[in-house]
C-alpha cells in the first residue's frame, strides 16, 4: 500500500525523468515516508539495469553494502576528487633546521573519469553535500536524484541550506510503520511519549535499569550530548576492558577526526571496491607499538569495523586521543599522522556517516525540543535491526 504522496512523487519522478528539464531533482523525506521505495520503484518501472545507475554517498559502510547487491557504488569524495599532496619546501628539516616537520596539505581536484556509461546518479545523502560537491557533479551531464532526509543533521555548510526540494513527502507509510524502530521514530517526529516497555526490535528502558550488559551487546552507543558521551567512553574502558590508564590496547575503537587521502584499502575480487581513511571511518586498533602513558605518536595498525583488511602502520596522536596537555613530547613528528577519538560512544553528529545493528542510545536533557527531535532521529536511524532506549 503506497501513500498519496509516494503515489505524487513517482509521478513526478516519472516526468522529471522523461523531459529532464533540469538535470538535478531532489526528493525530501524521512524514514517513515517510503522516500527510498519511491526510487526503488521508480527503478524498476524505468528497467534500469544495475551497472546503468551509478549510486555515490558518504558513508563507505553504505557503499559496500549497495555494492554487494551488484550495483555500482562509490564513495562520493573518492569518486569526485583526488588528493594532491601538496608540500612547504621551506619546513624541510634538510632546506631549514630550525624545523622538525613537514608541513603541508592536501589541494582537492576534480577527478576525470574517461568514460562515464550511467544513465542515472543516486546520491543517498544530499544533507552531507556542500554547494561545490552539487556543482561538480553536474560536470557528467547525467540526471541526479538527491535523496535528503529533512531530519538527519547535515553538516555546517550544507547544499541544502539554500535550497528547497523539488519533492517533499510527509505522510507516513502505514507498511513501514510495522518496524518497530520506524514506529517510534515516527512517535518521536509526532512528539509523543515513548511508554517503557519490549516492542520485539526496540526496547525502552529507564536509567536505573541500566547496566553493563547494554552497553556491552551494543555495536554502538549514541548519546545526545559529548559531556555524556565521554563518561561512557570511559565507563568502557575502565569497566568492560580493564584499562586504567590512557596506554591504549589492541581492540580500541576509534573514529577518525581527520583524512589520510594517500592511503586506500583494495578488494582483490571486486576492483570497485575500495575503503578509505577518511574522517568519521571507525574502527578498531589490531596492532599496537609498546608505548608508554606519554608516549605522543602511537604505530598502529587500524581495521575499520566492517572490513576484514586492516591500515597497516600508521600513527595516531596519543595526546589528541587521550587529552594530554600537559607533557611535552620529544619525538619525531611522522609525516602523516591521524587525529582520532574513542567510539565505544559517539555523538548523533559524529555516527551519521554510518549505521549499526545493534545499537544502544541514552537519552539525555536537552532544553531546546526541536533540537532534541533531531538528535534523537538521527541516532535511532542509525540502527537497523535493533535499538534500546535508555529514558
Amino acid at each position: 500500500m503506497i501513500t498519496n504522496d509516494q503515489y505524487i512523487a513517482f509521478n513526478k519522478l516519472n516526468k522529471w525523468y522523461d523531459k529532464c528539464n533540469h538535470q538535478i531533482i531532489e526528493l525530501s523525506g524521512t524514514i517513515n515516508t517510503g522516500i527510498n521505495e519511491v526510487v526503488n520503484e521508480f527503478i524498476k518501472y524505468h528497467e534500469f539495469k544495475p551497472y546503468e545507475i551509478l549510486y555515490l554517498s558518504k558513508n563507505q559502510k553504505q557503499v559496500l553494502d549497495i555494492a554487494s547487491t551488484g550495483s555500482h557504488c562509490y564513495f562520493f569524495d573518492s569518486f569526485l576528487y583526488k588528493y594532491e599532496r601538496i608540500v612547504d619546501l621551506d619546513t624541510m628539516p634538510i632546506m631549514n633546521p630550525k624545523y622538525n616537520h613537514v608541513s603541508y596539505v592536501y589541494r582537492k581536484k576534480i577527478r576525470k573519469h574517461s568514460s562515464i556509461q550511467y544513465k542515472l546518479i543516486i546520491i543517498k545523502d544530499s544533507s552531507l553535500l556542500t554547494q561545490e560537491d552539487v556543482n561538480c557533479l553536474t560536470i557528467y551531464n547525467i540526471p541526479i536524484i538527491l535523496i535528503r532526509d529533512p531530519f538527519l543533521i547535515p553538516i555546517q555548510n550544507s547544499y541544502i541550506h539554500n535550497h528547497i526540494p523539488n519533492i517533499e513527502l510527509h505522510e507516513s507509510n502505514s507498511e513501514l510503520l510495522q518496524n518497530p524502530i520506524i514506529f517510534f521514530i515516527n512517535q518521536i517526529l509526532n512528539d509523543k511519549k515513548l511508554i517503557i516497555g519490549n516492542y520485539n526490535q526496540l526496547s525502552i528502558t529507564s536509567k536505573k535499569d541500566m547496566n553493563i550488559y547494554n552497553l556491552k551487546a551494543s555495536d554502538m552507543i549514541i548519546t545526545l550530548s559529548n559531556q555524556l558521551r565521554d563518561l561512557i567512553n570511559n565507563i568502557y574502558r575502565e569497566k568492560i576492558l580493564k584499562v586504567s590508564t590512557s596506554k591504549n590496547i589492541i581492540g580500541e575503537k576509534l573514529i577518525l577526526t581527520n583524512s589520510l587521502y594517500n592511503e586506500v584499502l583494495s578488494n582483490k575480487n571486486e576492483k570497485r571496491v575500495k575503503i578509505y581513511l577518511h574522517k568519521g571511518l571507525v574502527g578498531n586498533i589490531t596492532r599496537c607499538m609498546n608505548h608508554g602513558i606519554n608516549t605522543k605518536y602511537l604505530n598502529i595498525d587500524f581495521r575499520p569495523e566492517f572490513y576484514y583488511d586492516v591500515f597497516e602502520d600508521i600513527y595516531i596522536d596519543r595526546f589528541y586521543l587521550n587529552n594530554i596537555n600537559s607533557v611535552i613530547s620529544k619525538q619525531d613528528i611522522p609525516d602523516y599522522c591521524l587525529n582520532v577519538e574513542y567510539a565505544y560512544s559517539l555523538t548523533p553528529i559524529l555516527s551519521r556517516y554510518s549505521y549499526w545493528d545493534k545499537v544502544t542510545l541514552i537519552n539525555d536533557d536537552i532544553t531546546d525540543n526541536m533540537f532534541k527531535k533531531i538528535l534523537l532521529y538521527s541516532a535511532m536511524t542509525r540502527a537497523k535491526k535493533l535499538l534500546n532506549i535508555i529514558m
